[in-house]
């Protein structure tokens, strides 16, 4: 049976699992959720309350590290593998992907979410791509009532914006460092590592090739024209670092190319 997979559209971590599947060139079906409604689908199939979740036939997998390796174990045949071809590039593979997922993620979800949190309609813009003109309604009145909630479970304050923020700039340097040897963050081949970082930067660069449409096609203007000022000024210096131009071209080029 097609496997599937159940997301918020405009979860990076999604994103991340999604694009693992795209590349793999696996035929699959995506089910997509608001905020909040995610969890009585990911509850009713009993498995816990994260997404992203792959269902492909006996196996649910709900980690998107571990969705990563099952996917690029059944990958298309003629699709190389995300992890490298031996067994030291995959370990580096693996411990950049997790750092990139301990450090990074939770700091660009929530940088993007104190800036937007403020301008629903500017977070909905962004964020309800993922969903038809219904759905989109429905998250603006999904985010409006789940507002103080996220600022709650996120611990989103000015301070734990400023320390996201540092964090961020610590990743970069390190990610910009790799670049300047190397084409791709290890060596000269497209793995993980990179299709993690392209994912989780997401909500701080806002590729127009990055946010995730429900019909597939790309963005055509630039969400950084509706930002508040203050994270447009932060969106805009990120986007020129190399590790920013090296997130767009794999949107552009490899992102694109797989979907």
């Amino acid at each position: 049976s097609m496997w599937q997979l159940f997301t918020i559209p405009f979860s990076h971590y999604c994103e991340k699992a999604r694009g693992a599947l795209d590349y793999s060139r696996r035929p699959y079906q995506e089910r997509g959720y608001l905020p909040g409604l995610h969890l009585t689908a990911t509850a009713l199939r009993g498995r816990g309350k994260t997404v992203p979740m792959l269902k492909a036939g006996a196996e649910h997998l709900t980690d998107s590290s571990d969705i990563l390796q099952f996917v690029d174990r059944e990958r298309n045949v003629d699709v190389p593998s995300l992890f490298g071809r031996d067994e030291a590039t995959r370990s580096e593979v693996i411990r950049l992907e997790d750092w990139l997922d301990e450090s990074l993620g939770p700091s660009t979800r929530l940088l993007a979410y104190h800036y937007l949190l403020d301008s629903i309609e500017t977070l909905v813009q962004v964020a309800g791509q993922g969903y038809g003109p219904l759905g989109r309604l429905g998250l603006g009145m999904t985010m409006r009532s789940l507002r103080g909630g996220i600022r709650k479970g996120y611990h989103i304050t000015p301070d734990r914006a400023a320390q996201g923020m540092e964090r961020i700039g610590k990743v970069f340097a390190e990610t910009d460092a790799r670049l300047s040897a190397s084409p791709f963050l290890i060596g000269n081949s497209f793995t993980a590592a990179d299709l993690t970082l392209a994912a989780l930067s997401g909500p701080v660069l806002m590729w127009p090739e990055s946010i995730h449409r429900f019909d597939r096609r790309i963005v055509s203007h630039d969400p950084i024209e509706g930002l508040p000022d203050a994270f447009k000024t932060i969106v805009q210096s990120l986007r020129k670092t190399p590790t920013g131009q090296h997130a767009q071209r794999l949107y552009r080029d490899w992102r694109r190319a797989s979907s």
